[in-house]
């Protein structure tokens, strides 16, 4: 079974606050990225999944939470594979045994330029 990740839709709360949920939940998220050490550069940052950086910009895991709070996860982003988990197998488990599977991540993500253009100052 895949995790339930449908916190990342309640962000906010009605009076537009953050909701408890959500933090709690991306403290978890953070968690799971420190479980990973490839995921961090030279400098402890890594790829930030919020919907302005669209995992193509490595920050500091403060300004991560920061991001995620106020932007959100990049839409679609449910199955965190450039953070360290790994790809959801099909409807058996929520994970796929690392034996069964060939690991298509690309630890190089961040050199690829993908997002040059989104890059802002």
């Amino acid at each position: 079974m895949r995790p339930d990740r449908s916190w990342i839709l309640r962000r906010k709360e009605p009076s537009g606050r953050v909701s408890e949920e959500f933090m709690d939940e991306v403290d978890e998220f953070l968690k799971l990225v420190n479980e990973f050490p490839i995921n961090k550069d030279s400098l402890g940052r890594i790829l930030c999944p919020c919907g302005r950086c669209k995992n193509c910009v490595r920050k500091d895991e403060y300004t991560i939470e920061r991001h995620l709070y106020y932007n959100g996860f990049v839409e679609g982003y449910l199955n965190w594979t450039i953070h360290g988990e790994n790809a959801w197998g099909g409807e058996g488990s929520a994970f796929n045994d690392a034996d069964d599977e060939e690991d298509t991540r690309n630890p190089y993500v961040d050199g690829c330029g993908c997002c040059a253009w989104s890059i802002r100052s």
